[in-house]
């Protein structure tokens, strides 16, 4: 995971994923005022002249990126009192997914997003925020036609 914090490189991070193929970070963005850009990029392990079971013959090479994304933040001066969180949503290909339900967690806040695949959450308790990204509202019925999505779990501060 390679973080950019206001054009500036920051951490660079190899993680292996569980026997499920999650893998988990929480990142840190610092306390600036500024774009914060983070990029998750998964590689896999070509297995050569050999099999994965029998290492002695086998040679690892990292074989080029097969997925990106993109998380970009906009980072806002502190301040007291209740706060706004507003973002877009977009597919692996780059394009805005409308019909997603976002909602944050111990509190009555839902929105879903339109058409441009934006969303705003007004009047939210600052500080730390449990924000759920659900991709399965856009395709309910499991539409073999249709795209589906994940559903998302963010940490987030406000």
């Amino acid at each position: 995971m390679i973080a950019d914090m206001n054009g500036k490189t920051g951490q660079k991070i190899t993680l292996k994923t569980d026997k499920n193929g999650l893998v988990a970070v929480r990142p840190y963005i610092g306390e600036e005022e500024g774009l914060v850009e983070i990029q998750a990029k998964l590689a896999t392990i070509a297995v050569i002249g050999g099999s994965a079971n029998n290492a002695s013959n086998a040679t690892n090479t990292a074989s080029p990126v097969l997925a990106d994304v993109i998380y970009k933040l906009q980072a806002k001066a502190a301040k007291d009192g209740p706060t706004g969180f507003s973002g877009r949503v977009f597919d692996d290909k780059g394009l805005p997914i409308a019909g997603v339900t976002l909602s944050i967690a111990r509190t009555v806040n839902s929105t879903i997003t339109d058409a441009k695949g934006q969303f705003n959450f007004n009047d939210i308790p600052a500080g730390r925020i449990d924000l759920f990204v659900d991709g399965r509202t856009v395709n309910p019925n499991l539409d073999s036609g249709k795209p589906q999505y994940p559903s998302l779990h963010f940490e987030a501060y406000a």
